[in-house]
């Protein structure tokens, strides 16, 4: 019959109980005319039936009764630590601007008698060792250059290239 493949996709819904009485009608009106829709109709009305959940039993029934209540008291819970979490987030961020703002004062505050601990730790650090000079140096740097600069390799003029234009013709 025309426009069986229009209606199959109604048929499931019907089928399921998501098609609109409006609609549910129509469908049942070509159902009446065609055998073959019925088939269809049967076998879709067979799969949701098969694919519905049972009825929850009455242990699910008072756990479903009880999820509101619950709910309710693990938010009022949840609202309850993080009233205490507040003040001692923010009182532990105080106490840690207070310290650093006695850390940065306390040389100002007593008066500088000469220069400061740090100050003079930099001052006085020794020259570094060869190891410690090999160590900070630079891998990728030309060895060439280097040895250059050191006056152990004598540097290259260039004499045994001839890049010279006229040569090269």
């Amino acid at each position: 019959m025309a426009g069986c493949e229009e209606m199959e996709a109604k048929i499931l819904d019907r089928a399921a109980g998501a098609l609109p009485e409006a609609e549910s009608a129509a469908v049942q009106a070509h159902l009446d005319g065609c055998p073959r829709c019925r088939a269809w109709a049967a076998s879709c009305a067979e799969a949701v039936q098969l694919a519905a959940l049972p009825q929850p039993s009455e242990a699910e029934l008072r756990l479903f009764a009880q999820l509101p209540a619950r709910a309710r008291v693990v938010f009022r819970e949840r609202a309850n630590r993080s009233v205490w979490g507040r003040p001692l987030t923010v009182g532990l961020l105080g106490a840690a601007v207070v310290a650093a703002v006695m850390v940065v004062a306390a040389p100002r505050l007593r008066g500088r008698r000469g220069p400061s601990p740090l100050a003079a730790a930099l001052v006085a650090q020794p020259e570094p060792t060869e190891l410690e000079t090999w160590a900070l140096s630079d891998p990728l740097e030309d060895q060439e250059e280097q040895a250059v600069e050191d006056g152990s390799v004598e540097q290259d003029d260039g004499t045994d290239l001839d890049l010279d234009s006229e040569s090269m013709e």
